[in-house]
């Protein structure tokens, strides 16, 4: 049961019932949690494709079918709105009101493929401070970027205005 899109759960529901496929959810995470998954995107995906594919009716539902924190399951899903790279480098820090401040801040502002570039490059065992360093290194790395990219488009119309002088 690798596949937990919206559209395989919701196969999985309509062949095999809603409480059947709960089970089996269950099961699926229990083997995910055994196995000792180290690609915590892949319970971020699991949280939000049962949610969204309306599994189980609330979070709080699913947590604890699943006999996981409510916290994990919510910060799995602010954590969804970010490239896998993020998820894996934030997903078992503690999600505080100023991280995710901070993460939402930093998205904004670096272009993703900075975030990523960035975020693969941070160890695993980094601290908390380590990685939002890194992080704001890659929006210093998409504000160096724009500031090539305008000076090339400078350059070329001023280029272009001499030409037309000439």
């Amino acid at each position: 049961m690798e596949d937990t899109t919206i559209d395989s759960l919701k196969e999985l529901v309509a062949r095999e019932g809603l409480e059947e496929a709960r089970k089996k959810l269950t099961w699926y995470h229990a083997e995910m949690t055994r196995r000792g998954v180290d690609r915590p995107h892949d319970y971020v995906s699991f949280y939000k494709s049962a949610l969204d594919g309306h599994i189980w009716p609330t979070l709080d539902a699913l947590a604890r079918e699943v006999k996981v924190p409510a916290a994990r399951v919510r910060k799995a899903l602010f954590l969804a709105q970010f490239p896998e790279s993020i998820i894996d480098l934030f997903f078992h820090e503690r999600l505080t009101p100023k991280l995710a401040r901070a993460l939402s801040s930093l998205a904004d502002v670096a272009a993703e493929d900075a975030l990523i570039f960035r975020a693969e490059s941070v160890p695993e065992d980094a601290s908390l401070s380590e990685k939002l360093t890194s992080l704001v290194e890659a929006v210093q790395d998409t504000l160096d970027q724009r500031a090539a990219e305008a000076s090339r488009k400078e350059d070329c119309s001023t280029k272009s205005r001499n030409k037309r002088q000439e």
